[in-house]
């Protein structure tokens, strides 16, 4: 469908509304014909992993289940090169099954996280969830409706 950064869903649906339904069917059946609010309705779709479960993709902290959640905060730049495949082995095999990430609030921070994420989740076995302040809610939206994050942590 999209990547976080590239295109939000809103465009997304303004610019394909034949593919957005079937690309965000995975959420359930999406308000196409109302582009405007589907950040918020991608954001408020329940959550239901092996690890975790919650009534939205946007989860707190305190919602994380206790000696079962990993936090990093990734400061890295880009996860594509060679110099991050050891993190992402390590993160990939991390006995905890849900991985937050988090880091500074730059865009460019955010979207690295989203993209270690993503690569996190290859793997099938952990449930990711990504630190986003609520200025980029857009990519967060993007983030979890490309299943780049299965939630995200809204920060100030």
């Amino acid at each position: 469908m999209t990547r976080a950064g590239n295109i939000g869903v809103r465009d997304y649906a303004v610019e394909y509304p034949e593919n957005t339904g079937l690309a965000l069917a995975h959420l359930g059946e999406a308000p196409v014909g109302e582009p405007d609010a589907l950040d918020d309705w991608v954001l408020s779709r329940p959550l239901a992993t092996e690890a975790l479960t919650a009534p939205s993709r946007t989860v707190t902290r305190a919602q994380l289940p206790d000696g079962a959640t990993r936090v990093v905060e990734w400061t890295g730049g880009d996860v594509w090169g060679t110099e991050h495949e050891a993190v992402v082995d390590e993160l990939s095999k991390a006995p905890e099954p849900v991985i937050v990430l988090s880091g500074a609030p730059e865009p460019a921070a955010v979207g690295a996280r989203i993209d270690i994420g993503e690569r996190v989740r290859w793997d099938g076995r952990h449930t990711v969830i990504i630190e986003i302040p609520e200025s980029l809610r857009s990519e967060a939206a993007a983030a979890v409706a490309a299943r780049r994050a299965d939630a995200v942590i809204m920060t100030e």
